[in-house]
């Protein structure tokens, strides 16, 4: 069996792990994030008009391997392409 005095001071340790444990969530979420921000996306079309040309171009493109698409889940397979890998596909000869 145990005591009434065993059974607060159980409570009392419990209710102490469990305020920490929120505090800690709500500390690391209001905490600025040092992770490097998102990188700009451009759609299909877009891409196809910073480069210059058709979307049906730049689709094969990407088929040739030239230009990787970022695939982003729950977007029904549309593809996105990160700015940076357009201006380097620019750059090539």
């Amino acid at each position: 069996m145990i005591s009434q005095a065993d059974e607060a001071r159980l409570a009392r340790l419990i209710r102490a792990v469990v305020r920490e444990e929120l505090d800690a969530r709500e500390a690391s979420s209001a905490a600025p994030s040092t992770s490097e921000p998102a990188p700009k996306l451009l759609s299909l079309k877009e891409a196809a008009a910073r480069l210059g040309v058709s979307d049906t171009t730049a689709r094969g493109l990407v088929r040739d391997g030239r230009l990787v698409p970022i695939r982003i889940s729950g977007n029904r397979g549309r593809m996105s392409f990160r700015v940076e890998d357009i201006n380097a596909l620019l750059r090539l000869p």
